[in-house]
């Protein structure tokens, strides 16, 4: 299996990491059959691996085109879905829930998550500013490499440091959800420049290179873990494991050498429409099916997320087309 086989299948690996973030949106986890409740712990991954994968396809696409191709490229494929979600989801709670207008586009902004930390977009806010930044990690990559790493390891220890500080919800949910990422997308970035000078490479060889570096690189911050809360340990294993996600993708590459993925690759193709609306699919079917165990309402979420994130795409794809024409 080789480094080049990544780009193969990319969109099934997508594919798994959408069905993870699902299963962490899964409510009333208490009843889950153990071994479920363990993935779901280990869901919160589904975005590292996104968000590499993410770096590593947009050093592709920052290298062969222009900083405005580029972003005309990857807002395109945000805006139209997530302005779908937004509204639909919006008309919902204003209309029948009794929200301002204001209220609720706030909360869902990129400034309320900058402010206030309101996570309900986190994940847009996130990827739009990784998005904008990205022609400066280029330039910055391939100009001045050494700085790239430099600031890839300020991020990693600042970030490691903070877990041992009590900042507060708002700067957490900050931390944890957008800042202790940024470093998987770099690592996701200079991937891509690896493979494309090493497509021969074995995923094998690769990967034990990536658990060496990971745990030589974190074994510092386990020596203060010692002395910390439970909770702080925990959190430094998630650190680990956002580091690990290279390594996740490149064992999922071999095993989809393997075995058919078509279903999985078209869950990829719309990870990020399945990103946007299954929580709130969950919410709304918690809201209006009073009766109904939590097996019913996940189950109905699943499925309708996966028929409602295929009705967006369509839409999405029709929305650019129309815009690039013009």
């Amino acid at each position: 299996i080789k480094l080049k086989d990544i780009g193969k299948n990319r969109l099934a690996t997508m594919g798994i990491a959408a069905i993870l973030v699902m299963i962490v949106h899964l409510w009333g986890a208490a009843e889950w059959p153990m071994w479920l409740q363990h993935i779901q712990q280990f869901g919160q991954n589904g975005v590292d691996i996104f968000l590499f994968l993410s770096g590593l396809g947009c050093f592709y696409s920052i290298s062969s085109r222009s900083t405005g191709e580029f972003y005309q490229r990857r807002f395109l494929r945000i805006i139209p879905s997530h302005l779908i979600v937004l509204i639909a989801y919006g008309l919902i709670k204003v209309l029948s829930w009794g929200y301002s207008v204001w209220d609720y586009y706030y909360e869902n902004s990129l400034l309320a998550f900058i402010t206030h930390g309101y996570t309900l977009g986190w994940f847009v806010s996130a990827i739009l500013i990784l998005y904008a930044i990205t022609p400066l990690l280029y330039k910055l990559y391939t100009k001045r490499n050494v700085w790239y790493w430099i600031l890839f390891a300020v991020i990693l220890v600042i970030d490691s440091q903070m877990c041992f500080m009590n900042l507060g919800d708002m700067v957490y949910n900050i931390r944890e959800l957008f800042f202790n990422r940024i470093p998987v997308y770099m690592l996701g970035f200079a991937i891509g420049d690896y493979i494309k000078k090493n497509p021969e490479h074995e995923v094998q060889l690769v990967s034990f290179k990536w658990i060496a570096s990971t745990v030589a690189l974190l074994a510092l911050f386990f020596v203060n873990s010692w002395f910390a809360p439970q909770s702080i340990v925990m959190d430094l294993c998630h650190y680990i494991a956002i580091l690990l996600a290279p390594v996740c993708v490149l064992w999922l590459t071999y095993l989809f050498n393997h075995i058919p993925h078509q279903f999985i690759t078209d869950i990829g193709n719309m990870s990020l429409e399945t990103y946007l609306i299954n929580e709130k699919l969950a919410i709304l079917l918690w809201v209006y099916l009073p009766r109904s165990d939590n097996y019913i309402i996940n189950l109905f979420a699943f499925v309708l997320t996966l028929i409602g994130a295929d009705l967006i795409r369509r839409a999405s794809n029709g929305i650019t087309r129309k815009v690039q024409n013009l």
